[in-house]
């Protein structure tokens, strides 16, 4: 029986990889916006603009790109509320809720943007205990029994963990719902406890090669704890939150009563519907567990952007923020995506939690920042709308546009597709394709259902986030590429 679980990491929660390649149309092809009268003068006038109309991510040649307002396009894909904030040279430019009770100090779940911060906290602890990212840390993990966790005795390092190159499984966690009991840190990984997802195993990896790991984190959150004596809320707000003054955060689950004064925007399935309890609860702290606004991540991305140029004093040591930051496959460092425009770096990340969808880049040349939060499953469809526009507004650099234009496929071709997929090597369905009229749809248990139109010779795209699928034939077995991983597809039950 296969078993489907939420994969943060697959589908939404890594697109660094997939982000730095827009396919936006010119300014010439869009529709004029006007504004909405009822929108202040005191706020920027790229904001402004913003509101006015969200440019189309993807152009495909003979088809007219539809350019929304911002509260129109949250209506049409069925997205509560949205949080945005912009930081320009290091101070924040403007932040602003949109939709059901959303205000600038909304909380939501960052969901894997918590990777990133999770990132530094570890990096941070390892330094001051001493200890190197690259040793091998197995005889700090007690109570894992070894031989069935790490079966091929594959050092366990915090540099491999934290950039998902341990071979570490379990990509990402579905939460529980609030109120109920949650595993502990051990107990996720060892699968125990009443733990919803699969015990963690370190695959052979000799290569180092990009596996994204939401159970690496819990390995190395456990590790974290277990060194420090402290539970892993405590060392992030002594390590992190605190020293980069990021008030309006927290790592703690479930969120404490109160918190935020109760201003708390709650999750959404794809359908509209709010999650049972309001929000899920994450144990997998370092993986998932961050609530926190778009105006404190950004703060932080900007701590984090001037410490990695060496400045001190900022809340975060400028050698914890080197490590952070330096590649360690060629688009990711520990727990951020590094993409480049002609010279320039770039840190994005994106996540998703049960009911949450958010993504973040800054320019830590210009001090830029970004940081989308929605609270929808198909929060998805809207932030890389939001990013696509700011980009346009701001000059911030971003790969040359293409013009994509449709293939014709016939239905036979197109149900060559059709079927489950899993991540290769695991069991997990995280990808299931069914033959449409001219496209492919698709649905994952993560980012819900989404459209794919043939572009190219086995090349698919989702027009509304510019999501791509490459496939190929390997001895007649079909095998996608998503992101610079491999899914492969399941024979049916």
């Amino acid at each position: 029986m296969i078993r489907t679980q939420l994969l943060p990491g697959l589908l939404a929660g890594l697109a660094v990889l997939l982000y730095g390649c827009a396919s936006a149309p010119p300014e010439a092809a869009l529709p004029e916006a006007s504004m909405d009268a009822a929108q202040t003068p005191s706020r920027p006038d790229e904001q402004l603009a913003l509101e006015a109309r969200i440019t189309p991510v993807v152009w495909v040649a003979g088809e007219a790109p539809e350019a929304l307002p911002l509260s129109d396009h949250m209506a049409k894909i069925g997205v509560p509320a949205v949080s945005i904030a912009v930081y320009q040279g290091g101070a924040l430019h403007w932040a602003e809720g949109y939709g059901e009770g959303a205000d600038r100090d909304t909380l939501f779940q960052a969901a894997s943007l918590s990777k990133m911060v999770a990132a530094v906290g570890i990096t941070a602890l390892a330094q001051e205990k001493g200890v190197s990212l690259d040793a091998d840390i197995s005889a700090s993990l007690p109570g894992i029994d070894m031989a069935t966790f790490n079966p091929e005795g594959a050092p366990i390092t915090l540099r491999a963990l934290l950039s998902h190159t341990n071979g570490a499984t379990v990509s990402g966690f579905p939460g529980y719902e609030a109120g109920l009991p949650v595993p502990s840190t051990l107990e996720v990984i060892t699968g125990s406890g009443g733990a919803n997802t699969d015990a963690v195993v370190i695959r052979p990896n000799p290569d180092r090669t990009f596996a994204y790991s939401g159970g690496g984190y819990s390995v190395a959150q456990y590790w974290a704890e277990q060194v420090s004596g402290e539970n892993f809320a405590a060392i992030m707000q002594r390590l992190v939150l605190g020293p980069a003054g990021m008030t309006q955060s927290t790592f703690a689950q479930p969120l404490p009563d109160g918190f935020a004064g109760g201003n708390i925007a709650a999750a959404h399935s794809a359908d509209g519907e709010e999650i049972a309890g309001r929000w899920h609860t994450y144990p997998e702290l370092a993986a998932a567990g961050l609530w926190t606004t778009p105006s404190d991540y950004g703060r932080f991305l900007v701590t984090l952007g001037k410490a990695s140029a060496g400045e001190a004093g900022t809340g975060i040591d400028p050698a914890v923020a080197a490590q952070v930051t330096a590649p360690v496959v060629e688009d990711y460092g520990l727990g951020v995506g590094i993409v480049m425009y002609d010279g320039e770096k770039s840190l994005q990340h994106s996540g998703g939690n049960e009911g949450y969808m958010c993504f973040a880049m800054a320019l830590p040349e210009r001090g830029d920042v970004i940081v989308t939060m929605t609270n929808s499953d198909n929060g998805h469809r809207l932030y890389r709308g939001v990013l696509t526009t700011a980009r346009g507004i701001y000059g911030w650099p971003s790969d040359t546009p293409e013009a994509l234009t449709r293939v014709a496929l016939s239905a036979e071709a197109l149900a060559a597709f059709a079927g489950a997929y899993v991540q290769e090597g695991t069991t997990d369905v995280v990808l299931e394709l069914t033959v449409g009229d001219t496209d492919l749809l698709g649905t994952s248990p993560f980012v819900g259902s989404f459209r794919l139109l043939p572009v190219g010779e086995g090349v698919f795209v989702d027009p509304e986030n510019g999501f791509k699928i490459v496939s190929e034939d390997v001895d007649g077995d079909v095998r996608l590429s998503v992101m610079g991983m491999v899914l492969v597809k399941v024979a049916p039950e």
